[in-house]
């Protein structure tokens, strides 16, 4: 009984402080002139007040979590002005009107407003839909759509500046790099509303390979050498080299940034789509055109090759480690369980033996077209979904067998990752 007494006077005292912020805020809405405002300008101003209590970093009183709050978006949007201008010294890298326009119009002045009393109306609300396709932001990262206002702007921003360190090096060569696409592709890099870091990062892993240099341009004898590695070498494990090469030259965050791109190009390559993932190497400036068609191949003769080995073995131990240390790729491992390589007894050893990061990073891929628009997931929501394979079957009752501390565990790797599609 004690403890509900206190937990309503809990929640009558928050009430009460949130009443005293909302009339606060209405009175600098309406300039001290009126103590009233239509509903749904004081809906806003309730989802304000949540967002801005939201950032503080300690557990205290509405109120203080308040005050607490707006220092720390005072000082995110400090960071935000700092790295705004950073990246709006190379807008014009950018052939995308649409960015220029954000970077120019829209951001320096929303931030400005953020510098006005009126700040505390306006950190949770942005007034356009900021939809460039970095490698991992709007519309390609699905967990960017819970973020708004400042938040959104931070992170976006972050993810640009990524871009920049990456593009940096060599942006002498660009407006050359644009000509030479639209001759190749008869279509600009304008009309594509491509972001660089996907067209150019191909041709950067192969020239830190193969040169030990960072930079985009290649000659005969580079792209000679690599052709006869990828004849001894598997696509996957060269790949995974190519982006090792690149790592001493990078900031961490940025590398982090760039390997987002493994499994986009990885997949292309499975999928035979060439025309996506083309390598252009340039010599003396002419524009030369090299395709993935080949490393395409082998990785198609690849994933036979493990399905014969695991139809051939008669041990469950051998084939899960057969199968937990050769394949990586999630439409490689569905194709595999589909094909009943494993019983139903075998998947569900296979499934114990992954950790909550393993479950988490599958899942996530696995489930992440029925949870496009949601900020977070729980297991139960993804074990209420429908079953269709013997597989699903074996996945869904290992998962229902899970501790409470791995569910934990599983539901906070599985909300920290950040999809790219």
């Amino acid at each position: 009984m004690s403890y509900n007494i206190q937990t309503q006077k809990k929640s009558s005292d928050q009430q009460q402080e949130r009443l005293e912020l909302l009339k606060h805020l209405i009175q600098l809405y309406t300039h001290h002139n009126s103590s009233c405002v239509p509903r749904h300008v004081a809906n806003d101003m309730l989802i304000s007040i949540t967002y801005i209590a939201h950032h503080a970093t300690d557990d205290a009183s509405l109120k203080k979590r308040y005050v607490h709050g707006l220092q720390q978006l005072e000082l995110l949007c400090q960071a935000c002005k700092h790295r705004l201008a950073k990246v709006q010294l190379y807008a014009e890298w950018y052939p995308n009107e649409r960015l220029r326009y954000l970077l120019t119009d829209f951001f320096p002045t929303y931030l400005k407003r953020l510098s006005s009393p009126y700040a505390p109306l306006l950190y949770a609300f942005e007034k356009e839909d900021i939809d460039y396709p970095l490698l991992d932001g709007l519309p390609l990262e699905h967990a960017m759509y819970h973020l708004q206002g400042i938040d959104l702007i931070s992170h976006y921003l972050e993810q640009l500046s990524y871009e920049v360190a990456f593009l940096k090096p060599f942006y002498q060569d660009l407006p050359m790099i644009y000509k030479l696409y639209q001759m190749q592709r008869h279509v600009s890099l304008f009309e594509l509303n491509q972001n660089l870091v996907e067209v150019l990062l191909p041709q950067v892993l192969l020239h830190v390979y193969l040169k030990q240099s960072y930079g985009v341009q290649l000659d005969a004898a580079a792209l000679d050498a690599f052709n006869k590695r990828l004849s001894i070498m598997r696509p996957q494990e060269l790949l995974q080299q190519m982006y090792l090469s690149l790592q001493p030259y990078l900031d961490k965050d940025v590398y982090a940034y760039v390997y987002a791109y493994f499994p986009i190009l990885n997949q292309r390559l499975q999928n035979d789509m060439e025309n996506h993932a083309e390598l252009f190497i340039f010599e003396d400036n002419t524009p030369k055109q090299y395709t993935l068609q080949v490393m395409t191949a082998c990785l198609n003769s690849e994933f036979t090759h493990h399905q014969e080995v695991l139809s051939a073995m008669t041990s469950t131990t051998e084939k899960i480690h057969y199968f937990r240390t050769h394949l990586h790729n999630f439409q490689d491992m569905i194709e595999i369980w589909d094909s009943y390589i494993f019983s139903l007894e075998e998947l569900t050893v296979l499934f114990q033996s992954y950790t909550p990061m393993d479950f988490a990073i599958f899942l996530r891929h696995h489930y992440a077209e029925q949870f496009v628009f949601t900020a977070s997931v729980t297991l139960d929501e993804l074990l209420l979904l429908p079953v269709s394979a013997d597989w699903e079957e074996a996945l869904h009752m290992v998962l229902s067998t899970l501790s409470k501390k791995q569910q934990h565990i599983l539901e906070q790797w599985m909300n920290s990752i950040k999809l790219q599609y």
